[in-house]
């Protein structure tokens, strides 16, 4: 006479309840994001180059010299630009820092 095991009972964890997170949508909404972060971080730094050169920045690269302080003011304002960039992103505004993880350290948005 043969007898049969009981048949396993399979408990739920609460791991099998939770949704399945897609990794690569995540990561490819992030690149996306992190790529037009950047292009706008050199978009506004031509954009302070152009305004220096189209006001008349470019009639001071005359001479050596000239060329010289001119470059100096123009890479000034490009600098300055990035600096300002910078300390946008200090400033953890909601919208350009990405959105906590459940297992971040960082402090939640207020």
């Amino acid at each position: 006479m043969t007898t049969q095991a009981p048949a396993p009972t399979h408990q739920t964890t609460t791991r099998s309840r939770l949704p399945r997170i897609n990794r690569r949508a995540q990561f490819a909404r992030r690149a996306r994001r992190a790529d037009l972060l950047v292009t706008l971080l050199w978009a506004s730094g031509a954009a302070a180059a152009a305004l220096y050169l189209a006001y008349g920045g470019a009639s001071q690269m005359t001479s050596v010299a000239g060329f010289i302080t001119g470059l100096g003011i123009l890479l000034g304002l490009v600098g300055t630009d990035f600096i300002l960039v910078l300390l946008v992103l200090a400033a953890r505004i909601p919208i350009v820092r990405s959105r906590p993880t459940a297992g971040s350290a960082s402090p939640p948005c207020i």
